[in-house]
């Protein structure tokens, strides 16, 4: 083994933390004897080798001797160092889109050919004696790409013989994903369906696999057979983890520790992150997915209705969806007496934002009954409404941070409470914003000692006038002219001239000044000269300007001329054609289709059409109104991930797209 592996120029090569002339010594250590030293190199592959999913010519450079590794038949960490080729490969990421850079791409290539060209050795290892290699074989398998229907085949074929269920169970996963693919699904289907086992996980899985592989219609009773077979996979007694009985300094070594942690105090420790996966199985199914969250929710088991509160975050996240039923349900379960799932359920109202509403009254009835303040510990029962971290750390618990978001007036003396502290929470100002005017019963508790509070004085804007004395002893930032210029503060006239200069503060007291005066003069050679700086400057110079309407017709063609600017996220073009509307009435409807892509910038685009009184194409506004996705998430394609959701954006741009349709004549 590992013949030849002294003859590559490893020093002539790099990783993510110098020379590669570290590498051989970590191939050899992966199959160490012992543990600890393989855990130590698994943990310098990932960290230096394939650095957070890097490829370098160091990490080609290893395959073969990885693939030789997996190969040796009694060789331990065989089934780590699969996954690490899994990974190399990117395998269960069917959503990958290449580098920018072509030679980084040639790379990410080379790498995945050179992993799926192993198919060899993994079919081989199906009928390997350690089932710790057979099980790292679904991830590995997921690596072949072209001419993958012989893998399925083989794996079909040997499914039936395996004897160890978290072998099936991997294999399982990995039929439906080649399913999901195209991949011999007709046999994929009939195959875990006839699979027969007297392990409710493995029939729990094929069902979730079978699910996934997108029969349409679903077969009715998809349903009720994945709950029967939750129950008795739930029902099943299955020891908790043991310890591994050794600890190394490095992330692999904790990550290990984090997941025993993670599963060793619950029941059912084998079923975390079950549901999360049986529900992502259904995909944009969202009424199929939310009936069932609701049967999980409603379960009599509480480790079932904790496990199904991750798979509620996922789906709301993730898609568009009549989500009343779903939120109060998670409410309901505030009065569960166990602490894990009060906290969660909490936990999943505060990521659900607004769709949290229809669990307001068993949010505030919770509250009510909780204490106000309370250290934390892992046992606690409802939570207080500010706790403290081991390390003195204090949080305002998710459900009055939920109320308080839905502007509901019951979270009204919970937030003064807050305020009367003598160490108020750091962000406690987004909580009196969301209040809305329900906040003025706040305002005589409310001081300027944090950025936060200052800027819901200014959100507040001329009530909380009272307050500028307090504001007017704090040091000028740009959030403090700014709130001044809110509230209408004409005795700060003089400070805020005064900066005018500064190079720091200058446009936040130009904008606050005009706010204060209604004189451009002063103001738009400060404007004008943000429009020379770079794109972030430019923007924040345009938006102002655009805030003076008419007064500011001085500066159309340095606004014009922004335009002209390379703008790689569309913000700059966005606030040029706005400001330029703004000042003229003259509307740049091709910037705005030309923008309209950008999912980041899709939301600012179409509230922007809507104060504009105009719209763009309607068959593109259409497009975006019956996309089941929602516009801010970049992929779902993982079904444990859900990226750059903001369900908040996402309802406003559901809104503006229904008045953008009424007014192409569509209606909603």
């Amino acid at each position: 083994m590992f013949a030849g592996l002294d003859d590559i120029d490893w020093p002539g090569m790099k990783h993510a933390y110098g020379s590669a002339d570290d590498v051989p010594e970590m191939l050899r250590d992966l199959v160490s004897s012992d543990a600890s030293e393989r855990e130590v190199a698994l943990d310098g592959m990932y960290g230096a080798v394939h650095h957070q999913g890097d490829i370098y010519e160091c990490t080609i450079a290893t395959i073969p001797f990885l693939l030789e590794a997996a190969a040796q038949p009694g060789v331990p960490g065989r089934g780590a160092i699969l996954e690490l080729l899994a990974s190399y490969a990117n395998a269960e990421n069917d959503d990958w889109t290449p580098a920018s850079d072509p030679e980084v791409a040639a790379r990410y290539d080379r790498a995945r050919l050179d992993v799926a060209a192993g198919a060899p050795v993994y079919l081989e290892l199906l009928n390997d004696k350690d089932p710790e290699v057979r099980g790292a074989l679904g991830k590995a398998l997921l690596a072949v790409r072209r001419d993958a229907g012989p893998v399925v085949d083989a794996v079909l074929a040997r499914l039936p013989g395996e004897s160890d269920a978290d072998v099936q169970v991997a294999w399982l996963r990995a039929l439906g994903r080649f399913g999901t693919r195209g991949v011999n699904v007709g046999a994929v289907r009939m195959g875990l369906m006839s699979l027969s086992s007297p392990h409710p996980r493995v029939g729990l899985a094929a069902w979730t696999e079978y699910v996934r592989c997108g029969p349409d219609p679903l077969p009715v009773d998809a349903l009720p057979s994945l709950s029967e077979c939750l129950t008795a996979a739930y029902a099943q007694e299955v020891a908790p983890p043991e310890k591994a009985g050794f600890q190394t300094e490095t992330l692999v070594g904790q990550l290990r520790e984090m997941r025993h942690d993670t599963v060793s105090w619950r029941p059912a420790p084998h079923m975390d992150g079950v549901i999360r996966e049986v529900s992502w199985a259904f995909g944009d199914l969202v009424d199929v997915r939310t009936e069932f969250l609701l049967q999980q929710l409603r379960s009599d088991d509480w480790v079932r209705r904790y496990d199904s509160l991750r798979a509620v975050k996922d789906l709301v996240n993730g898609w568009r969806g009549d989500y009343g039923e779903l939120a109060a349900a998670v409410g309901d379960l505030l009065g569960d007496p166990r602490s894990p799932v009060y906290d969660l359920a909490a936990d999943t109202l505060l990521s659900i934002g607004p769709l949290a509403a229809p669990a307001a009254d068993a949010l505030a009835e919770s509250l009510a009954a909780a204490p106000r303040f309370a250290r934390r510990r892992p046992d606690a029962g409802p939570a207080a409404w500010l706790t403290a971290e081991p390390q003195m750390w204090q949080q305002v618990s998710a459900a009055l941070s939920t109320l308080a978001h839905l502007g509901d007036a019951r979270a009204v003396p919970m937030v003064g409470w807050l305020l009367e502290q003598k160490l108020v929470p750091e962000h406690i100002g987004n909580l009196v914003t969301s209040l809305g005017r329900n906040a003025l019963e706040l305002l005589p508790l409310i001081k300027p000692t944090t950025a936060s509070l200052i800027e819901a004085l200014g959100q507040i804007g001329p009530d909380a006038a009272d307050s500028v004395p307090d504001l007017l002893a704090v040091a000028p930032t740009e959030g403090l002219l700014r709130t001044l210029g809110r509230i209408g503060a004409a005795e700060a006239v003089p400070l805020v001239r005064g900066l005018l200069s500064d190079e720091k503060l200058a446009g936040a007291a130009a904008w606050a000044l005009w706010r204060l005066t209604e004189d451009p003069e002063p103001v738009l050679p400060v404007f004008a000269d943000m429009l020379a700086g770079n794109n972030f400057v430019a923007r924040e110079g345009a938006d102002s300007l655009g805030d003076l309407g008419p007064a500011a017709a001085s500066s159309l063609p340095a606004l014009r001329a922004l335009l002209e600017r390379p703008d790689e996220y569309g913000w700059l073009h966005l606030s040029a054609v706005t400001a330029i509307w703004r000042i003229t009435g003259e509307i740049d409807l091709g910037t705005l289709t030309r923008l309209w892509p950008l999912p980041s910038r899709r939301l600012a685009v179409a509230e922007t059409l809507v104060e504009m009184g105009t719209t763009i194409d309607p068959a593109i506004v259409r497009a975006e109104a019956d996309s089941i996705r929602r516009h801010t998430v970049t992929r779902v394609a993982e079904y444990l991930d859900v990226y750059n959701s903001d369900i908040g954006a996402d309802e406003r741009l559901r809104r503006a797209l229904g008045e953008l349709l009424t007014r192409g004549g569509e209606g909603q």
